[in-house]
């Protein structure tokens, strides 16, 4: 997407081809809810109003060849990128966390509900730009799996401990995105399903579902 986020030309013919080709459902590419977020500085964005009218041309796009869209909303967590301007910074997840060189910090309580605040706006920006749904990122190691995940998730707040304060931060996300776009706007989440086993997974789907 450009050092900006911004959806181009090529997003739009890559969405538009798939579409053509005869896919029913197309989720676009993850687009990030903050900057600080970002897995890679070239992603989506989707953490302001200016990102809205390339998203709907995409939208549009896949609309006109009869496919639905969904855009997948997304934050690294502590796999962000470290800000430019101050690379020794720890970006934020769930607990401290490193590896080599690379290091996150504990959020606390108020930037995670922050975090989730995006998320809303973000999903609500989707909505105005035309798409049918979001797939809110839970997967791949990225923040709402961070969360919810008993092993990178440390915390004894209200964003820790057993499933329900591990799936705390999304179910809050799902809570704000009913209440700001309509009952047929789709809200999915990417998961793994294995953190760390089979039973745990099951368990914070279902509290995925229960949420909406």
């Amino acid at each position: 997407g450009g050092p900006e986020g911004f959806a181009e030309d090529r997003h739009v013919a890559h969405y538009r081809a798939r579409a053509a080709g005869g896919v029913g459902l197309v989720i676009v590419e993850a687009a990030c809810v903050l900057p600080e977020g970002r897995l890679h500085i070239p992603q989506l964005g989707l953490w302001s109003d200016g990102h809205i009218p390339g998203l709907a041309r995409i939208a549009a796009a896949c609309r006109a060849e009869g496919a639905r869209t969904l855009l997948q909303v997304h934050h690294a967590g502590r796999h962000s990128v470290p800000d430019p301007a101050n690379p020794e910074e720890p970006v934020l997840g769930p607990s401290d966390w490193s590896h080599g060189r690379r290091r996150a910090r504990a959020a606390s309580a108020e930037e995670l509900a922050a975090i989730g605040e995006a998320f809303v706006a973000a999903a609500r920006r989707a909505f105005d730009a035309g798409f049918d749904g979001v797939e809110l990122h839970g997967a791949h190691g990225y923040l709402l799996n961070q969360v919810a995940s008993p092993i990178a998730n440390r915390r004894t707040d209200g964003y820790g401990g057993d499933t329900r304060g591990r799936t705390r931060l999304l179910r809050e996300i799902v809570a704000g995105i009913r209440s700001g776009t309509s009952p047929d706007f789709l809200v999915g989440c990417r998961m793994g399903g294995l953190d760390p086993d089979l039973d745990e997974g099951v368990r914070i789907a279902r509290a995925y579902a229960e949420a909406g």
